[in-house]
């Protein structure tokens, strides 16, 4: 599915496809009140961050949206998320559905590479519990924010780092090494609410709300919200 041969899956990459095989169900079931609101009015051009195993493709809407351009480097989870893809009605043969192989540092500038995905075309930018993992926060929501036409939309759902002080913050500070091994390069203490604030803080309009229900017994406490980029 990808423009570029696709490199073999690493043990890391076999271990994580099948954790999230067996863990997704139970956060889904969680996240669906929420998802499906969240992607309504989801339309044009949309690239997602971290696709994993296409969680999200249900809620979305085929015939609002003209192509959905996914960035998922693990490629063993590549297969079910292309069969998501196609459950959901989205195929690269109907010409609607690209997949990369890349992680969310792909959107930055710098990239010039042929297959890297489009750069500054979408109408909407989803990410999905995925800025936990990214090498560098500041980079991928900067190159989130050019990527997106004027006018455009970033749609996130996240979890973020407790309240400094509190129990649950130095549970996330005690674990985070050792967690970041077992899922993926997932951090725990990433205050991402407060990234994405800071970088959408000018006339952009933006929204963040808390969620009333955390992930593994207040660990990891959720955000949704979205960014719109200014008309010009």
């Amino acid at each position: 599915m990808a423009t570029e041969p696709e490199r073999t899956a690493s043990l890391a990459d076999k271990y994580f496809d099948r954790f999230y095989a067996s863990a997704g169900p139970g956060i889904d079931k969680t996240l669906t009140p929420y998802r499906k609101e969240m992607y309504l009015d989801v339309r044009g051009d949309v690239l997602e961050i971290g696709s994993g195993h296409g969680s999200t493709f249900k809620y979305l809407k085929t015939d609002q949206i003209t192509k959905l351009v996914c960035l998922e480097p693990n490629v063993a989870m590549h297969p079910t998320l292309v069969a998501a893809a196609k459950e959901a009605g989205f195929d690269k043969e109907k010409g609607n559905f690209v997949l990369f192989a890349k992680p969310g540092e792909a959107l930055a500038p710098t990239t010039t590479t042929t297959s890297a995905p489009p750069f500054g075309q979408y109408d909407f930018i989803i990410s999905n519990l995925v800025l936990c993992t990214v090498g560098n926060v500041d980079v991928v929501l900067d190159s989130i924010h050019v990527s997106l036409k004027p006018g455009g939309t970033f749609v996130f759902l996240e979890h973020h780092a407790a309240e400094k002080g509190t129990w649950t913050r130095f549970f996330q500070e005690w674990t985070n090494p050792a967690w970041k091994i077992f899922a993926d390069g997932c951090n725990l203490n990433r205050d991402l609410e407060q990234d994405i604030k800071k970088r959408w803080n000018g006339d952009e309009q933006l929204t963040c709300e808390e969620l009333p229900e955390p992930l593994l017994n207040s660990l990891l406490p959720l955000f949704r919200g979205r960014a719109v980029n200014p008309k010009m």
